[in-house]
């Protein structure tokens, strides 16, 4: 064994290190035991238990440790809303021993119950059918077609006690499946589509029953829920979020005087493991000691060069001291009000483009005045565009379809804006300046940016 394979299978003895099989490399012990580990679990026990691999002896001894260690973080089984008995048997085909359980666990586990709705695409459509042909006593066909994201439900329509006068149970069962609102529209003698506000609010209720059937009937059966229980432990309850340690940190050339807290050097260490992070912390915890550590150890390691960091105008001196209190050092360009003047702002952007800053630090105003270019801004409004046209093509209601070819038109006269448009001033682009770490301070003015869907009335998200 070489000095690196020593030096590795040494750290892995003490817990730090995990080979990962599935991408052959060693990784740390907080990456290995976050993720799928239900996934990584099964991929370990293949090959250590396979009788043929491809990894070297003293590797494939290490697996061992791996199991346990992934065995210990296992997330803990969700059972359904059912009987003590089938969640009992739901709970044997998962692999739970209740007696091992301790209370609290087994406390969590009967009463952290799977959510279900109807529509839920993780349901097969043959679950959907023997729900229908309970209700209704009538075959359907139902099926689910992923490219357009669209159930559809077809068969022969009969009467029931879950339709109306104007919407048929099949009908309202296909909205169901598609979290539709069944409107009901009147036609005008010119041609005009209004709603019918009593027709509507019946094919709610009706609806509204037809869903709550759904909850009572389908975890009624012990086979049925055993096989949807553990469908959705595979798929949804795998996952366990990743811890970050960055105890280790040490944040060369920072002002020795200043410490920063366990969370916040947790804080730059979860910045510099991911390509995009957000740290919702309440004020007064530290993000502005955090973020900034995590631009200079960035830059240090060479992960991003030129850090740009974009701050509320009022606290743009006030975060310009903290960093320069923190790293007496550091070579920092910050923005003033002059700086984007119409006769500054070129002079400050080829400062930026031009440079070698270990950061920059501009306003929200400053930051937005950047123009893309014609081809990246070109690029995402197509983009959009495409979006709408997908949309438009499945949309029966009436009032998305009008939003809908509203925002079109607007794109397309952004489009055509952008395509005819010829800067004068010859302005540095964004992507000319080569920044390569974006900090966002005050996130939610980024927040409820434009978004598409078919789907209204969706509870947080607006139309």
């Amino acid at each position: 064994m070489n000095q690196p394979q020593h030096v590795a299978l040494t750290l892995h003895n003490e817990g730090l290190l995990f080979y990962d099989p599935q991408i052959q490399t060693w990784v740390t012990r907080e990456e290995y035991l976050s993720g799928n580990v239900r996934q990584k679990l099964q991929i370990a026990q293949l090959e250590y238990n396979s009788g043929v691999s491809d990894l070297e002896p003293w590797m494939l001894s290490t697996l061992d440790q791996n199991i346990q260690a992934l065995q210990a973080v296992q997330p803990l089984a969700v059972l359904p809303p059912a009987s003590p008995e089938i969640k009992a048997q739901c709970a044997i085909s998962l692999g739970v021993d209740l007696e091992q359980l301790s209370p609290a666990e087994r406390s969590k586990l009967m009463n952290n119950t799977i959510e279900v709705r109807l529509g839920m695409t993780w349901i097969a459509p043959v679950v959907y059918q023997q729900f229908i042909s309970y209700l209704l006593n009538v075959q359907v066909k139902v099926n689910y077609i992923g490219i357009a994201k669209t159930w559809t439900v077809s068969g022969k329509v009969i009467k029931s006690d879950y339709c109306t006068q104007r919407r048929d149970a099949l009908t309202l069962l296909e909205h169901g499946l598609n979290q539709k609102d069944p409107l009901v529209y009147d036609t005008t003698v010119d041609d005009q589509r209004v709603l019918n506000a009593a027709e509507s609010e019946a094919a709610r209720s009706s609806l509204g029953q037809i869903k709550q059937a759904f909850r009572d009937w389908l975890w009624t059966d012990g086979e049925r829920a055993v096989s949807l229980t553990q469908v959705y432990n595979e798929r949804f309850n795998s996952w366990q979020i990743r811890q970050y340690n960055g105890s280790h940190l040490t944040l060369p050339g920072s002002n020795p005087s200043i410490q920063l807290k366990p969370h916040q050097k947790n804080g730059v260490w979860r910045i510099l493991q991911n390509q995009a992070t957000l740290l919702a912390w309440t004020v007064g915890s530290g993000k502005t000691y955090a973020m900034i550590c995590a631009a200079m150890e960035a830059r240090r390691l060479g992960l991003a060069s030129k850090p740009m960091i974009v701050v509320l105008n009022s606290t743009l001196p006030q975060i310009s001291a903290e960093f320069r209190k923190l790293y007496p050092l550091a070579k920092l360009l910050v923005a003033d009000q002059e700086s984007f003047s119409k006769d500054q702002r070129r002079v400050f952007l080829c400062q930026i483009a031009t440079g070698d800053w270990d950061c920059i630090i501009l306003t929200h105003t400053q930051f937005f005045s950047i123009p893309l270019s014609t081809e990246a801004e070109l690029a995402h409004l197509h983009q959009e565009k495409t979006q709408i046209v997908d949309l438009l093509k499945g949309s029966d209601d009436p009032a998305s379809t009008k939003a809908l070819e509203s925002a079109k038109i607007h794109l397309e006269n952004r489009i055509l804006t952008v395509t005819q448009s010829k800067r004068k001033d010859g302005v540095i682009t964004w992507e000319q300046l080569v920044v390569k770490m974006l900090i966002l301070v005050e996130s939610q003015a980024f927040k409820n940016l434009r978004y598409y869907t078919r789907q209204r009335g969706i509870a947080g998200m607006h139309n």
